[in-house]
């Protein structure tokens, strides 16, 4: 049997989580109408995509426009969220599905985020979209179920 207070925490994560990705969004399509990535900084060049990563998002991080510093810290912030949100809830028993598809979602947004960062293909730009898509979808699944009912 599920715990009430445990169903209510997860309702208030997931209540957070959707703000965040809302937020996130919104930071996200100001980078994309109104900051320019330069085609070439660190990540930008090379074959290998996670050494391409390792350089590009410390680059934004440290180094990239204030919009985009936000946009790639409030990602980390969401996957680090998430991950830990999923880790938590999987721990008591509670959650399951909508939680690892939550959790896909927010990978697959953050995976495609950098590869956009790093190569500037509207291609990996639309797949962070339908990853962000996915993460929300999951986790207002979980808003829709009762707070303290089953």
């Amino acid at each position: 049997m599920v715990h009430m207070a445990g169903k209510v925490r997860l309702h208030v994560a997931c209540i957070w989580m959707f703000f965040l990705l809302v937020l996130e969004f919104l930071v996200g399509m100001t980078v994309n109408l109104f900051i320019v990535i330069p085609h070439v900084h660190p990540g930008s060049t090379g074959s290998n995509w996670f050494a391409e990563v390792a350089q590009g998002v410390p680059w934004a991080l440290v180094h990239g426009p204030a919009l985009l510093q936000l946009h790639v810290s409030l990602g980390i912030a969401i996957g680090v969220f998430a991950t830990w949100l999923l880790l938590q809830v999987r721990a008591a028993g509670r959650g399951g599905y909508w939680l690892v598809v939550g959790w896909f979602g927010v990978l697959s947004a953050a995976g495609n985020g950098a590869s956009f960062l790093d190569l500037g293909h509207d291609f990996s730009s639309a797949l962070m979209s339908f990853g962000f898509a996915i993460a929300i979808v999951s986790y207002v699944m979980l808003l829709a179920r009762p707070a303290g009912g089953r």
